[in-house]
């Protein structure tokens, strides 16, 4: 916590308010996840892939506590170096991988991972791309995320959109946020 504390001082890791209850607000929201990560007898050793890690919420706490080999993805310079110098503080089995989704190339960054699927495709390749597949998921379902889903749904693919906050079109007001959300329920 006191890393995490220093560094967001000069960087933006997490809202400065949720820095007076870090290990309710960011730490245990984080390990509770562990009760979904059960792996059977036999399997090889879970590898977990979080993008846009930030200040390694939830992955560094699951790596922390034995969920697996984490793969950290931060684009942002500095963000990835504050992973860094947790991983070496804490012994943590990350691997922080400073880079953009859409250029991790998986062969080469993602050794054991199997990979299924095609691509990734960045707004602005989504934009030119000539093909609609057949199942697309949309992650982040703002404006931009929100439009795309219904166009390519519009098109015929099957979307799914994740959206880390509990609504879409966070920020928005709520009602209009309901509406949105139950016409993209009736299409499906």
């Amino acid at each position: 916590a006191s890393l995490l504390a220093k560094w967001n001082r000069a960087i933006n890791l997490v809202g400065p308010r949720t820095l007076a209850d870090p290990w309710r607000r960011h730490f245990l929201d984080s390990a509770q996840l562990t009760t979904y990560l059960t792996e059977a007898p036999g399997e090889p050793k879970r590898q977990i892939l979080d993008v846009g890690s930030g200040a390694g919420f939830p992955g560094m706490v699951l790596a922390l506590l034995g969920s697996g080999r984490v793969h950290l993805v931060e684009a942002d310079q500095r963000k990835a170096q504050f992973l860094r110098e947790v991983a070496r503080e804490t012994g943590a089995p990350v691997e922080v991988h400073a880079l953009r989704l859409e250029n991790l190339v998986p062969a080469r960054d993602l050794p054991g991972i199997e990979v299924v699927g095609e691509s990734v495709l960045p707004s602005r390749e989504a934009l030119e791309s000539k093909r609609v597949p057949e199942r697309l998921v949309v992650i982040g379902a703002g404006a931009v995320g929100v439009e795309f889903a219904y166009v390519y749904a519009s098109y015929g693919s099957e979307v799914t959109v994740l959206e880390m906050a509990d609504q879409m079109l966070p920020g928005a007001d709520g009602e209009v946020a309901k509406a949105l959300q139950r016409e993209f329920r009736r299409k499906k």
